[in-house]
C-alpha cells in the first residue's frame, strides 16, 4: 500500500489516504514518512475547517512521537490536540485517547489513584462515544476486570430474545 502512495505522491493524496499511507508508513518502520503525512493531513483538516479531524491527526501524530521517546514533540502535538477539541474532549474517540495519555503519565509518575481514574474516564468516553478501540486500551491499562460492559436482553416475541445496547436502546 505504500508504494502505491509513494507512485502517485503525498501531495495529491487526499485526508483518507494520508491517514491511511501515515498508518502504513509507521507500520513498516517509515517513521519520518508517518510523521510526514499525519503532518499534511493535518493541515488539510485545518484546511477544511475539519477541526475535530485535525485534532485526531494531530493526535495521532503524538501518539507516534511518544512511543519513540520524543515527549517534546509529543507533548505539542498533544497541546494542539486539546486545542482544536476546545471544551469538548469528553465528546469524541480522540478525547479518549488523550485521557489514556494522561492516565499513562500519572501512571508513570507512580499516582496509581490518578492513573486508576484516568483509565476508567477513558473506558466512559470510549463507550459514549462508539469508540471499542478507546476502551480496549483503557481496558488493557486499567484492566478488563475494571471495565464493566452490560447486556440486555428483552422478549421482542413469545419465545423470542434480542440483545440490545446503548441501554436497550439499540437492537444488535
Amino acid at each position: 500500500a505504500r508504494d502505491a502512495y509513494q507512485a502517485v505522491g503525498p501531495a495529491s493524496l487526499d485526508v483518507d489516504d494520508l491517514e491511511r499511507l501515515a498508518v502504513a508508513a509507521y507500520l513498516t518502520g517509515a517513521d519520518d514518512e508517518s510523521d510526514a503525512a499525519w503532518v499534511r493531513a493535518h493541515e488539510l483538516c485545518l484546511g477544511k475547517g475539519d477541526h475535530r479531524r485535525a485534532a485526531g491527526c494531530a493526535f495521532w501524530l503524538g501518539w507516534n512521537l511518544m512511543f519513540r521517546g520524543d515527549m517534546a514533540g509529543s507533548t505539542g502535538w498533544y497541546a494542539r490536540t486539546r486545542t482544536l477539541l476546545g471544551g469538548e474532549p469528553e465528546t469524541c474517540a480522540v478525547g479518549g485517547m488523550l485521557q489514556v495519555v494522561e492516565a499513562l503519565g500519572h501512571l508513570a509518575a507512580g499516582d496509581l489513584a490518578a492513573a486508576h481514574a484516568g483509565f476508567e474516564q477513558a473506558g466512559i468516553i470510549g463507550e459514549r462515544c462508539g469508540a471499542p478501540d478507546v476502551v480496549a486500551r483503557a481496558a488493557d491499562r486499567f484492566g478488563a476486570q475494571c471495565i464493566v460492559v452490560a447486556i440486555d436482553a428483552k422478549t421482542v416475541a413469545p419465545g423470542r430474545w434480542e440483545i440490545f445496547t446503548h441501554g436497550g436502546r439499540r437492537a444488535t
